[in-house]
């Protein structure tokens, strides 16, 4: 039979797991529990010739955008299922650290949203697919078994048509989903908290402060159901806003050291080779250090050979900041997130007493001084911080994919059907063809004795 597993699609990183006698976490093909949710977009040449569109995902993504960012794209999941117009969409356009093209489709409509990599249109379904298809394959060479079904976590605040778009991605990948689980249900799962007496309750705050968002849950649990009380948080929060004020206090340090006047034009002026790699090493040593300071007290940050002045001499970065400094260059940050959780309680008109406990998940969640302000709030003995907080999502997908070893959603409709099914009784849908070729685009042909209506008027084309 058939593997199923758990997959946690992040914003900024992607990670999956099967349930056998006890969870665990999937490597993936280099040898990693995280896959950074990064797609490249190469010209492979063959014979000579530049024929083919090569897809490079994951960590080998992430490096490569040190020298062409503009056909790497990153978050993904903050377009899907969202229309060009959509104001949360022109806010990415608008951002100048955007590289990439993102605009509306040349055989669709205003609403139709594409983003453009070496001169060719993909769908955020289409991008947001090869990260799965990795995910996939690395799962079946790890588990040397076929996989098949597959349990997948989505924002509490996905609407039905990010949900489809996500169906529709995976479906290219070549699997059947499960379940699409609320990414707070997947964290009370994980950390065991939905077990509860049927004539008991159990309400909980789920904080998720993750690579790219900061999501905030209030959830009830009772007789084997999550009830969603509320929810809050700022999709545009996350550990990346932390490594903004860590990038801005190294480069304003390593201006003061060599007595630059506008370090940023400085930088803006490098070759685009040399600026792009910088801006790669600047990210990646500003993340490590600040994992470093959630367990030491103080860390380096280094980047020699790279940069040079108006007079063509070499600049190297060479900063130290403590955790007390640190934890001074992100409270605003901090203070954002708690202001957040606040507002969040407010508007369900709940008090810190009314919570039994507060679930800490997300990489940033381990941040000693996100800890400290948490447990402030609620207090202590309530606050849990999960072990791997970035595998804590994956780890509940997982948990559910277990229990739903013999069932699976229509991806047309999302109605739970069984895995014998071969048409979804409520949309008529073909189950048997559920999964798309992979690596086909185009629009497939085939003829249904049903009415179909397309997401949003004007849309000129729907996946079948």
């Amino acid at each position: 039979m058939p593997k199923s597993i758990g997959i946690d699609l992040g914003t900024t990183n992607c990670a999956s797991s099967i349930k056998r006698v006890q969870v665990e976490i999937i490597k993936n093909s280099e040898g990693d529990l995280i896959t950074p949710s990064c797609v490249t977009v190469k010209k492979k040449k063959l014979l000579g010739l530049i024929n083919k569109q090569e897809f490079i995902v994951g960590k080998h993504a992430l490096e490569w955008i040190k020298q062409d960012p503009a056909n790497t794209v990153t978050a993904v999941k903050r377009l899907m299922g969202r229309s060009y117009t959509n104001p949360e969409v022109q806010k990415i356009v608008s951002d100048l650290r955007q590289f990439n093209t993102i605009t509306c489709q040349s055989r669709g409509t205003e609403n139709s949203l594409v983003i453009v990599l070496n001169k060719q249109e993909y769908t955020p379904e289409q991008i947001s697919s090869k990260i799965l298809e990795k995910l996939h394959k690395d799962a079946q060479d790890f588990l040397n078994d076929k996989v098949e079904y597959a349990v997948i976590t989505v924002p509490a605040y996905f609407n039905d048509k990010q949900k489809h778009a996500t169906r529709t991605a995976a479906a290219l990948a070549g699997m059947k989903v499960q379940r699409l689980l609320p990414e707070p249900t997947a964290a009370a799962i994980s950390f065991g908290v939905d077990q509860v007496k049927e004539d008991e309750a159990k309400t909980i705050l789920v904080f998720d402060f993750g690579g790219g968002t900061f999501d905030l849950s209030v959830l009830t649990i009772s007789g084997g159901q999550f009830i969603e009380q509320g929810k809050g948080g700022n999709m545009w929060l996350g550990g990346e806003d932390i490594d903004r004020k860590i990038q801005d206090f190294v480069l304003k340090e390593t201006a003061l050291e060599y007595e630059i006047e506008d370090i940023n034009q400085m930088i803006d002026h490098q070759e685009d080779g040399v600026r792009n790699r910088f801006l790669g090493e600047l990210k990646a040593v500003v993340e490590q250090a600040k994992i470093n300071l959630s367990d030491q007290e103080e860390t380096y940050i280094e980047i020699l050979g790279l940069l040079k002045d108006s007079d063509g001499d070499l600049l190297d970065v060479d900063v130290t900041l403590t955790r007390k400094r640190f934890e001074q260059i992100i409270q605003p940050v901090v203070e954002n997130a708690m202001e957040l959780t606040q507002k969040l309680l407010d508007d369900i008109y709940f008090t810190p007493d009314l919570l039994d406990k507060v679930l800490l998940v997300g990489g940033s969640s381990k941040i000693p001084c996100i800890i400290k302000a948490v447990e402030d709030m609620f207090g202590s003995d309530k606050v849990l911080v999960h072990e791997r907080p970035m595998l804590a999502i994956a780890e509940g997908a997982a948990i559910l994919s277990h229990r739903l070893s013999d069932t699976y959603e229509c991806m047309e409709c999302g109605k739970e059907v069984s895995q014998s099914d071969l048409v979804c009784s409520k949309c008529g849908f073909d189950l048997e063809k559920h999964t798309i070729d992979q690596g086909v685009f185009d629009i497939v042909h085939s003829v249904a004795h049903d009415y179909y209506v397309t997401l949003e008027n004007g849309d000129k084309y729907l996946f079948i």
